[in-house]
């Protein structure tokens, strides 16, 4: 390595470690001060350490930064998606994260990357799923999914511009040329059976647009049957379990599911979101909910309208919340047909029209869905007793602010609490040194529950 080589990585390294350093200062201030007093000022000062862990090519941290930022904004304009409780995980997960980067100060996993990678990829069998128009903060697209029945796994196609390019109408892309040579449309391949000859894929499962890749079709019922088939919820559970400071890989949240039965819909008028409940033939319910914006518009007057064929199977993004997992539908397989509805694009026969924004009307008072309070407390209900005592017991002094209590009180009853959970067997729960910062001693903390409870959820 050369001299100037070898003196850029010592600036950087030494880029890095301020950026940490500064990065843990901000995550303690926040909860010192308490999320339930965030601030303007508080909020800019997120923003500032995102840009300056990007620079430092920090971009996981950058990125789970950008989230709390996120997050910040939404309760600082008092939205009805403003969460605390998911403020305190972003929080708790991004201090988790400082401190495996001052462990590892270099390990891509840690550090992630600013591009995905793509890797060349001779001949590739597949059969489209459907897609759905999005819109994010400064961005618009449209993201298509799909199946490979080889790996039995789900692979996904996007094209994103910024929301201020003139021209570029992600629900118009959907009918538009491509990506492919040889693909007349991305609706083309809904339903249908893709050949991709020199295709590149990147290592989360994503496909690149590139033109060189020839596309040849053919039909979809065969390989739609080897779609893989959820018909209990509990397995939803059971499917992964890993660290929270691994590299998330969205595509791991797609299942396809067949419930036993759908409920009826209801439209939250406060949260925009479409609801309804799909039981599975143990009796279980998974919420399916649909968030209302005029990309999803035409979706959400489908879900509300959807009368489930017997035996249809339904593809959905099912992320795991703060309030457990919740199904974000995409389309629906009629395996006997060989069809594929795609609920974002295709009309229903008889459907009415595409809703206006519904915000007078509201679901019936005596029959609510469940809160998300409620869902919170029932994912809560998965771990130990003594576990569920710290874990609202951390929620409310986070809340509140550390600095608004004795810091010998705080690590002596955080202590009290965790030799209570290694009672029931929870070692991981560490005891609390005298000269321990409560405000990071109430993350670890924090991170430890939520890790606990995906393990056992």
């Amino acid at each position: 390595m050369s001299a100037v080589s070898a003196a850029r990585e010592v600036e950087r390294a030494e880029a890095r470690e301020r950026v940490r350093a500064a990065t843990r200062t901000l995550l303690h201030d926040l909860v010192r001060v308490g999320v339930a007093h965030l601030s303007p000022d508080a909020r800019q000062r997120v923003e500032t350490t995102a840009l300056w862990a990007q620079s430092a090519d920090y971009w996981r941290l950058a990125d789970l930064l950008r989230r709390v930022e996120d997050q910040a904004e939404l309760l600082l304009t008092r939205s009805s998606r403003g969460d605390e409780r998911t403020l305190l995980d972003l929080v708790a997960l991004a201090a988790a994260l400082v401190d495996a980067l001052d462990a590892s100060p270099d390990e891509p996993r840690l550090v992630g990357s600013a591009r995905q990678r793509y890797e060349p990829v001779s001949g590739i069998d597949l059969v489209g799923l459907g897609g759905m128009a999005w819109a994010r903060t400064g961005y618009v697209g449209l993201t298509c999914l799909f199946w490979q029945p080889d790996e039995l796994r789900f692979l996904s196609w996007t094209d994103a511009r910024p929301d201020s390019m003139w021209g570029f109408d992600a629900r118009k892309r959907y009918d538009a040329y491509g990506p492919w040579t040889g693909l007349g449309s991305p609706r083309r391949a809904t339903g249908r059976g893709v050949f991709l000859e020199d295709a590149r894929i990147s290592e989360q499962g994503r496909i690149s647009g590139v033109e060189a890749t020839q596309a040849r079709m053919g039909p979809g019922r065969g390989r739609l049957r080897t779609l893989d088939v959820v018909s209990r919820w509990a397995e939803l559970g059971r499917r992964e379990h890993r660290s929270l400071l691994d590299p998330g890989n969205p595509l791991l949240e797609w299942a396809v599911l067949r419930p036993d039965e759908v409920g009826p819909a209801r439209f939250d008028p406060v949260r925009q979101v479409v609801r309804r409940e799909l039981v599975d033939e143990a009796g279980d319910v998974l919420p399916l909910e649909l968030r209302w914006t005029p990309a999803t518009a035409h979706a959400v007057a489908r879900v509300e309208g959807l009368d489930l064929p017997e035996g249809a199977w339904l593809v959905c993004r099912v992320p795991r919340t703060s309030a457990g997992f919740v199904a974000e539908p995409l389309s629906v397989v009629l395996p006997d047909e060989g069809r594929v509805d795609c609920l974002h694009f295709d009309d229903a026969p008889g459907a009415e029209q595409v809703r206006e924004r519904r915000s007078q009307v509201g679901p019936d008072p005596d029959d609510e869905p469940e809160t998300e309070v409620e869902a919170r407390d029932r994912l809560r209900s998965g771990l130990p007793r003594p576990a569920q005592v710290l874990d609202a017991w951390l929620v409310r002094q986070l809340e509140r602010g550390t600095g608004a209590t004795a810091a010998g009180l705080l690590r002596a009853t955080l202590d009290a609490h965790h030799r209570e959970c290694r009672a029931v067997g929870l070692s991981v729960y560490p005891v609390v040194g005298a000269d321990a910062d409560p405000a990071q001693a109430l993350l670890r903390s924090l991170h430890v529950t939520r890790q606990l409870a995906q393990v056992l959820a």
